[in-house]
This record gives C-alpha cells, structure tokens and sequence, in this order.
C-alpha cells in the first residue's frame, strides 16, 4: 500500500513541478510579474495541483476541504521553509556544491511531505479538530495579510535603532557600556529574533522584524481563538471577533510596527481576552501559560504594570474576596517579573549604576510639554471609546466585560500619564483597547441593535484615520539612504541630535555603520534646562553634577566622533528638548580641542529643512 502511494505521490508531484514552473514562466512572460511574484504564482498553483492530486489520487480520501486544505497549506509551507534552510545551511554557509544541495532537498523535502500527508494532512478530523484548524488557518492567513502589508515598507526609527544596536551588541558590543540606551534590556532581547530571521534567511533587517512580529501575531490570535471556541459565540462571530482582534493590534499600531506598545498588545491579548471569556480567568494552568506570554510584553516597561493592578482590583470587586492578590496569574507575574530584575542586575550592572542613576537626572527633559500631554486626549480616537463605553453598559449581558475594558483602559491612560512624554505611540494601547471593545460589542449585540452602531462606527473611524495616513516613511531617510548608498557598505555615520531623527532607517537600507554609542543625546538638554533654570550661587553643588554630566556626554560624543572614521554627518537643528533657542551642537562639541580637526575633515552636503548634511570628501 505504502509503495503505491510513493508511486503516485511521484506523479502528482511531477505533474506539480510541471504547473509550477509553467505558471511562473507565463506570469513572468505574459502578465509582466516580478521573478518573486511569478515564482509564488508557481508554488501556490502547484500547491492546488498536489493537494487534489493527492487527496483524491495519492491518498484516496473523501476530502474535508476546511479541514485538509489548511493543512496541507502547513505541510507545503514547512517543507518550502526546510528547502530554504537547507539551501542557506549547505549552500550558503558550508560551501558545498550547489547540486549537492539540491540533491539533498530532493530527497528530504519530498519525504517530510509524503509523511506529513499520510499521516497527518489527509486524516480524518472531529468537530474540535476541524474548528481548531480553522481558528490556526484563520490566524495563519491573518499573519500574513499583516506580513504582506507591511514588507519592504520603511521601520519606525525606535525600532530601527533597536534593530542597530542588537547587532552590535550580539556583536560584540556591551549593553549599557558600548550602547547607552534608557531602557531597559529585555528590549534588546526581543529584537534578536528578528536578526536571527534576518541572517538565516537573507533578509532585511526591517523585513525581518516585520517577520518576527508576524509570528508573535499568530501565536497570539491562535491562542484568542482557543480561548473564544470556550464561550456561546457560533463559529462566524468566533471568526468576526478573530479578525477583529487582528485588527485591534494592527490599525493602531500603523506607522509603528514593533514598537514596545504594538508589542504589548501582541503578548497581553490571550490574557486580556481570557478576562472576557474565562470566569476564572486568574486560575488554572490556562491561566499560568498566559500570564507567562503577557509577562513578557508586562515587563517592557514598568509603567505597563498597571495592567495586572487594575485588573486585580476588578477581580477582588467581583470576588468580594483578597484572594486574586495571591492568584496562579498573579504569582507567575510576580515570580518572572523577579526573574527578570534580579537576571537584568546579574547581566546589565551597569544599568543599574551607570544609566539610571543619570536618567532620573535627566531625562524628565524628554517630554512634549503639558499642553500636549493633554492635548492627545482631544484626539476624537481616544474620545469616541468613552461614548462606546457608555452606550455599551446598557446591555445587561455585556456590563461586567465592558466594565472590565474600562479598567484597561484606564491603565493605558495612567502608562501614558506615567510616561509623562506626550509621545504619540504613548496612547497607542487606550484605541487598541476601545477597539476590542467594540469588537466584543459586535458578536454580541445583534447588527440591528442601535446599541450595536456607535461601535460599529468607531471600528470604521479608526480604519479611515490610520490606513490613509500610510505606513511610517520620512523623506529624510530616503535622502540620506542615497548619501551612505556613495560611499558603500560599512560607511561611517554619525548624527548629532537630542531625538531619534529618521537616520536608522537609513543605516538599516544600506548596511552603515552607525559610529556613536547613543540613539540620540539624551544626557544633554536634561543637564542644559536645568542650568538655565537654577541659581548656581544657591545650589553650586547642583550646578557642578550638571556640569560633569554635559562634560562627559561631550567627551564620549567626541571620542566616538573622533575615533568612528565618520563619512556622513547629520546635525540636527530642530531642538526637540533643549530650550536654549540658540543652542548649536558644533559649538558645544568644539569645547573638546579633538573635535575641530575632525570635523574639518567634512564639507557640507546640502540642507533639507532642520538637518545639515556634512559628507568626507571622496578622492
């Protein structure tokens, strides 16, 4: 029997490579395709040929399209994967022969796939089965809807920089000595992932991250669909309310992808959703594992603690009883949040005792200012969810969940408060919290309900507002890529700046070697509004810290400068933070004697609105 199927399980296979390269050839030919887009033509062409082939001729079965379809997808695109990684690992990395690669693939691939049909693809499933492939194929298509979104587009230049500095600090670079970041290092460490994608597969950094972020996308819708198939919602409004959560993580977060926030709502939705559809969402092994993933995003920043405060205390209000506080949910908080602080002090010290003593200093100069602190809550994205709420309460059925969200949303507020910046991407989770409330409000209240339309209206506002606007992109950072692209690969670039100015995307798009260990000068207009600000004949104690804290951002400044062999200069002119209107870097640099002959080394470029371009003369 088995020898039968090999037999046929050839045939249809040849057949397969026979379509598929007939399809990528003609959508190259005929329909002007790209040689990637043609060639995925091809596989999904050749995919349908094998799967009712060998449904049908290989294995002989009555074929459940929902639920071997989605299957087979999974073992056509594990054995493409292992086909990539073989070419890469042989090929690529070992050096042998290119037909010695290719024979390998040619024996492996086709094997785990005729295994992985026989035995799993094309077997029969239950109800349970077929729901759960359902929710896992759902999630798969939204991933990579969100993948294909995004591709090739531009990353923020947060997560650029972070991207930057992982490599530099996996190679070789010290954390916090070498790279002089305020945040904390469990940031790094979820970016490495994606410069491991990145290398592994020959990737772009920033493709690689969006890549990366797919990924925590699927794991998390996978997990919402298990925890939503537990309550009354049929199977479509399971579906609506899936897509409504891949959109919860997505509209928001538009022009900030990977962000700390983006990544937040991706580890906190199974434990928030589980809220919603669990009774007893803080105990049991369900709950141990998902307060485990939402630790991870939990402990991104401290201010996103409020989260598990305030939903304790919604639990303890609902319980009438203390116990939530000593919760499963709560003790795995606790005990990996402890981990990580007393792992963080064992590997960072000097996070410890070099930059945060410095940051409370300083970097209270880091705001936009009270007026707009506030003024972000004007938006209409961050008003609507209040007049949601209020309509939504009135369904008796909905109250204790909407109550719920409320308090989350209360918590995004206090993050943002907390965080005391202003900074957009700050408020990011309160309209990804509203939106999930609507959604929960739509597969639960009928379309017809007026209760229904205000929800219903704000999912559309939110979508009209994000999409139009169009995905991160500065015009800046496609100018300075073509500058770096001159002088090739390895080209020394350096930016004098108290903010993350579009230079990262940059770096990322041609392979630059960024020469300075800050993202930005963030030890500067701290200590500079404080000077101008304090009476030094009254407080000359104060005033000296200040001074030596300027004094030796100045000298590593200068060190770096000096030493990182710069080709491309940017100054940024637009004082972000620093109050002093006539500020310029060049003059404050030039307090150091070694800063003068290094910078005559550079003639200016061009100028593009605050930034000046300065560039090594090549020869």
């Amino acid at each position: 029997m088995i020898a039968g199927q090999l037999v046929r399980f050839a045939g249809v296979g040849a057949l397969a490579t026979v379509v598929h390269l007939t399809a990528a050839l003609g959508g190259r030919a005929f329909l002007e395709m790209s040689a990637q887009a043609a060639n995925l033509l091809g596989f999904l062409c050749a995919v349908l040929v094998s799967y009712v082939g060998h449904g049908r001729f290989t294995f002989q079965v009555d074929a459940n399209h929902r639920v071997h379809l989605p299957r087979f997808a999974i073992v056509a695109t594990i054995g493409l994967a292992i086909s990539s990684l073989l070419t890469f690992v042989l090929f690529s990395r070992l050096g042998l022969p290119f037909a010695v690669a290719m024979a390998t693939i040619a024996v492996i691939v086709p094997l785990v796939s005729f295994l992985g049909s026989r035995n799993w693809a094309f077997r029969d499933a239950t109800a349970e089965q077929e729901r759960l492939w359902l929710g896992i194929c759902l999630s798969f298509t939204l991933a990579l809807a969100f993948l294909w979104i995004f591709r090739g587009t531009e990353i923020s230049h947060d997560v650029a920089w972070y991207l930057v500095a992982t490599r530099a600090w996996l190679e070789g670079a010290e954390l916090y000595i070498d790279i002089v970041e305020v945040n904390p290092p469990l940031n790094f460490y979820l970016t490495v992932p994606a410069i491991l994608l990145a290398d592994l597969l020959g990737l772009g950094e920033a493709n690689a991250q969006f890549l990366w972020t797919a990924v925590l996308m699927f794991i998390s819708l996978c997990w919402v669909w298990h925890l939503v198939g537990r309550t009354t919602l049929d199977l479509g409004s399971s579906c609506f309310f899936l897509a409504g959560v891949a959109v919860t993580v997505t509209i928001p977060t538009w022009q900030n992808v990977a962000q700390r926030e983006h990544l937040l709502l991706l580890f906190m939705m199974p434990w928030l959703v589980a809220h919603l559809a669990n009774p007893v969402p803080e105990q049991g092994r369900g709950a141990i594992a998902r307060s485990a993933f939402a630790a991870v995003g939990l402990c991104l920043k401290p201010h996103f603690l409020l989260f598990p405060i305030l939903s304790t205390l919604w639990l303890i209000g609902r319980r009438r009883s203390l116990r939530p506080i000593l919760s499963a949910s709560n003790m795995t908080l606790g005990v990996l949040g402890a981990l990580y602080v007393v792992g963080a002090v064992l590997l960072h010290p000097a996070y410890f005792t070099e930059v945060i003593p410095i940051a409370t200093e300083v970097y209270g100069a880091y705001s936009d200012g009270v007026d707009i602190i506030f003024s972000r809550l004007l938006n209409p994205l961050m008003l609507l969810p209040i007049a949601v709420a209020i309509v939504a309460l009135r369904v008796t059925a909905l109250a204790s969940d909407i109550a719920f969200l409320i308090l989350m949303m209360l918590a995004a507020l206090g993050s943002y408060f907390a965080q005391w910046a202003g900074f957009l991407y700050h408020i990011l989770p309160l309209v990804a919290l509203g939106l999930l409330m609507c959604f929960w409000i739509l597969v639960h209240v009928p379309r017809r309900d007026p209760r229904a339309w205000p929800a219903l209206l704000y999912v559309l506002f939110a979508v009209a507002i994000q999409i139009p606007a169009g995905t991160y992109s500065r015009p800046e950072s496609h100018l300075l890529r073509s500058i770096l692209a001159e002088y090739g690969p390895g080209a020394g670039f350096a930016v004098f700046s108290d903010g993350l100015v579009p230079a990262f995307p940059a770096v990322l798009g041609t392979q630059a070697r960024w020469t300075s260990r800050y993202p930005a000068y963030w030890y500067v207009p701290g200590p500079l509004n404080e000077l101008t600000q304090t009476d030094c004949a009254e407080t000359a104690q104060t005033c000296k810290r200040l001074g030596e804290i300027l004094d030796m951002t100045r000298r590593d400044i200068v060190s770096d400068f000096v030493s990182g062999d710069v080709d491309v200069l940017l100054i940024n002119d637009d004082l972000l933070f620093i109050d002093d209107t006539g500020f310029d870097w060049v003059t404050f640099l030039s307090e150091d004697s070694r800063f003068a002959a290094a910078f005559a080394e550079l003639e200016p470029r061009l100028e593009i609105g605050p930034f000046r371009i300065f560039v090594r003369p090549q020869s």
